[in-house]
């Protein structure tokens, strides 16, 4: 089994959040990075609760403005497809970026090899106040 830790980051290298996830194959893709941590993501979303997204998460309930305003939902279940695809949608307009090893991935093809030292970093950006 190959082992990779992620790290969301911020722009200033503060660590927000780990997550870490088995793969079967050696090599794999930014792709199937981004697939299998927004499944992982959706996973523990709809078998615990809303309390199960972190901060960072790259996916984000339709709900959750309500939960963190304090005012009671019913609880949803997340579709892990669409959730794929809104993720994918946003490295692609560079909505984040990742970094393997300081090396950034560009492309949803660029392939990352798992190693016990491989690190990699999700970067999550901010638009800017006004535009």
């Amino acid at each position: 089994m190959n082992v990779l830790t992620i790290a969301d980051q911020t722009m200033t290298g503060d660590v927000m959040y780990e997550l870490v996830i088995k793969f079967d194959t050696p090599t794999i893709t930014a792709q199937e990075l981004i697939t299998r941590r927004v499944r992982t993501e959706v996973y523990a979303y709809n078998q615990k609760a809303e309390h199960a997204i972190n901060p960072v998460s790259l996916i984000i309930p339709t709900d959750q403005e309500r939960i963190l305003n304090g005012k009671p939902t019913v609880r949803k279940f997340i579709d892990p497809d669409k959730q794929v695809q809104i993720a994918l949608d946003a490295f692609k307009n560079n909505g984040f970026f990742i970094l393997v090893d300081d090396r950034q991935l560009t492309k949803l093809d660029d392939t990352i090899t798992i190693t016990p030292d491989t690190k990699v970093n999700f970067i999550k950006l901010t638009p800017l106040v006004g535009g």
